[in-house]
């Protein structure tokens, strides 16, 4: 069965609300894991795997995992810096390449050894080492 995809849009407001929520609740993974967390217990989406496999395009951004920070100010610090590369990354790797057809980027983490990897509509990953190199 083929991902569904949905695009919202939610204020920084809504952002914190739901930050907040998360902290409260114990849940991981920043706001992408507590609106995933959000889906499954108020939505009942189905057929989704639990495991964060679903992609939630926020603020016409992709879904990005970001683990272990402690504040608030710190996730937004990773998360910006997670998204800049990764746009970086994939403008660089979509013009070196004469027929992209990976698609776009719909969500973004770093691997166990702290590259950058990407997942495109195609459902392929890229990994990026910190030049921009990728495998």
């Amino acid at each position: 069965m083929a991902k569904k995809r949905v695009n919202i849009t939610i204020t920084e407001e809504t952002q914190e609300r739901i930050l907040q929520y998360a902290k409260e609740n114990h849940l991981q993974g920043g706001l992408s894991g507590a609106i995933e967390h959000i889906a499954w217990q108020v939505l009942k989406v189905k057929n989704a795997q639990s495991k964060g496999q679903t992609s939630i395009k926020v603020d016409n951004k992709w879904h990005t995992v970001i683990k272990g920070t402690k504040t608030i100010d710190e996730y937004r610090e990773k998360q910006r810096f997670m998204e800049q590369k990764a746009a970086e990354f994939y403008n660089r790797h979509k013009e070196a390449v004469e027929n992209w057809t990976e698609g776009e980027p719909v969500k973004v983490w770093f691997d166990m050894d702290d590259n950058l990897c990407i997942e495109y509509d195609s459902g392929n990953c890229w990994h990026y080492n910190e030049k921009g190199e990728w495998w």
